[in-house]
């Protein structure tokens, strides 16, 4: 009965990868991504003085 079941989790196992391997690859398989949703990232920068310990809301826009 033992060698039963350790032959059906070896082949559970197997089936697992075996889907687990394909899902993996239609996901990294998917279409780039389009440039008009993606759009440029804007950099903020902004400088903070030594005594300042908030940040102004007219400096994050």
């Amino acid at each position: 009965m033992d060698l039963i079941l350790t032959i059906l989790l070896i082949y559970l196992a197997y089936r697992g990868y075996n889907w687990y391997t394909r899902l993996q690859n239609q996901v990294k398989s998917g279409p780039p991504p389009d440039q008009k949703i993606r759009g440029e990232e804007e950099v903020i920068d902004i400088t903070y003085e030594e005594d300042d310990d908030y940040i102004d809301f007219d400096d994050v826009k």
